[in-house]
Order: structure tokens, then C-alpha cells, then sequence
């Protein structure tokens, strides 16, 4: 097997922390530079590199570490927060996302309509 097919099988969390932990040694940048320039605590960045987000306090601060350390970094985030919710919170909706009454359409749906035909 070569060394891409090996990377394709690595769990999504350990891919994402690796992508992070490369992208910030190709920038030459150590983990208490990344730490200042973000101000997510080194041990907080070292569990994301490791890819054991379960060790952060909680999901505001898993997505939002992550989306700091990757804008940092230069990181498309967009990916790598879709990864981190599918797989560590995957039944988890916010109340805008969540169906409303009858499950007919969402809140934030609604919302949309009410915007659009005040203009």
C-alpha cells in the first residue's frame, strides 16, 4: 500500500488534526507561536493536532478553536467544521436548523420567508 491510501484510511478527526499540524510546520510556526497568534491554549492545539477534539471542553470550542487555528493557518475551514460536526455531533441541530411544528419547514426557513416579503 502506499502512503496516500494509508492517509485516506486514517480516521476523519486524526486526518484533520495532521492537516492542521502540517499546514502549521509548513508555515514553520511552533505551537506557542500558533497559541499567541490565535490565543487557544498550546494544550488545546496539541489535542486538536492529535485529532482528540473530545479532550476540548466542548462543542462551542471544538468548532470555534478549530475555525481560528485554521484561519490562522490559511485553512479552508468550511470542510474541516462540516467534518468535526458530522462526526462528533451528528444528531446535533441548532434551533434554527431544527424542523418547526409538524416538521413542515425549518425556523430559519421561516425567518427567510418573513425578511424577504418585508422588502
Amino acid at each position: 500500500m502506499g502512503k496516500q491510501n494509508r492517509k485516506s484510511e486514517l480516521p476523519p478527526l486524526i486526518e484533520i488534526g495532521q492537516r492542521i499540524q502540517t499546514a502549521r510546520k509548513q508555515r514553520k510556526m511552533s505551537v506557542a507561536r500558533l497559541s499567541d497568534r490565535t490565543k487557544v491554549s498550546s494544550r488545546y492545539i496539541e489535542h486538536i493536532e492529535a485529532g482528540d477534539f473530545d479532550k476540548l471542553p466542548g462543542r462551542s470550542y471544538v468548532i470555534g478553536f478549530t475555525r481560528l487555528i485554521c484561519t490562522a493557518l490559511e485553512l479552508e475551514q468550511a470542510d474541516v467544521i462540516e467534518t468535526i460536526k458530522s462526526e462528533m455531533y451528528p444528531h446535533h441541530q441548532s434551533q434554527m436548523e431544527a424542523p418547526v411544528a409538524g416538521g413542515q419547514r425549518t425556523l430559519l426557513a421561516r425567518l427567510a420567508d418573513m425578511i424577504k416579503s418585508t422588502f
